[in-house]
């Protein structure tokens, strides 16, 4: 079977980095090893999902190769373009932001912008799901794998990101008391945390496309890598 390049830990991810730089993690301690935590997240209908998406495919031909390297080409530059425009408006975005002594503005800000990559990243991710479906047998069985993987963690890392808002409060009023201009520098500090969530909600969509590309003879130039960084 097709493998897709392999996404970062949650607990390695840059965004946990930066948040354990902040006071706010400990990205030293990573706890349970993923397949355990997994264990005791997937109940019997996760389990018949995983299940299925494992079974034999019937010995159906997929697209011609040519076919499914246009497709390649095609997904990458829809998910460079997405993946640069959401960049560029979270760095232009916190501009707006009403500073002050309360927190209430940067919640709403952060709140918002997180609306925006789930809005953003969603027909993205389908879209390179279903060209994988198309494709190749391996790759029609990433493309399940993919979607059931989804359905058992999307929802428990959509809590832990959505948590997020609240948990910067407390940094928000560190800065505040301890410097008179600790909007401007706590401005500056959720930019880059915005960046790095970006960056931590591509990795599934990046290891379809990788795995596209590992199918197909011509790999384009340009393409991303699992380990570019969104520079701040």
């Amino acid at each position: 079977m097709t493998r897709a390049a392999p996404r970062s830990p949650f607990h390695s991810s840059r965004l946990v980095r930066l948040l354990a730089e902040l006071g706010l993690a400990d990205a030293s301690q990573p706890g349970p090893a993923f397949a355990e935590k997994l264990g005791h997240w997937i109940g019997i209908k996760e389990a018949i999902g995983l299940r299925a998406s494992h079974a034999p495919l019937a010995a159906t031909a997929g697209a011609p190769t040519a076919t499914v390297g246009t497709a390649a080409v095609a997904a990458t530059r829809a998910f460079e373009a997405a993946r640069a425009a959401m960049a560029q408006r979270l760095r232009d975005a916190g501009s707006g932001i009403e500073s002050g002594s309360t927190y209430a503005p940067y919640r709403r800000h952060y709140q918002a912008q997180q609306r925006a990559m789930e809005l953003a990243l969603r027909p993205l991710r389908l879209q390179v799901r279903a060209m994988l479906a198309a494709a190749t047998p391996g790759l029609r069985q990433l493309a399940a794998l993919d979607a059931a993987m989804e359905g058992i963690l999307g929802e428990r890392e959509g809590l832990l990101l959505a948590a997020l808002p609240a948990r910067l409060e407390q940094r928000f009023k560190a800065l505040h008391a301890a410097e008179p201009g600790g909007a401007a520098r706590f401005g500056q500090e959720l930019q880059s945390l915005l960046l790095a969530e970006w960056e931590l909600r591509l990795q599934p969509t990046l290891g379809l496309l990788e795995a596209l590309h590992n199918d197909t003879p011509h790999r384009p130039v340009g393409t991303a890598s699992p380990a570019d960084p969104l520079t701040p």
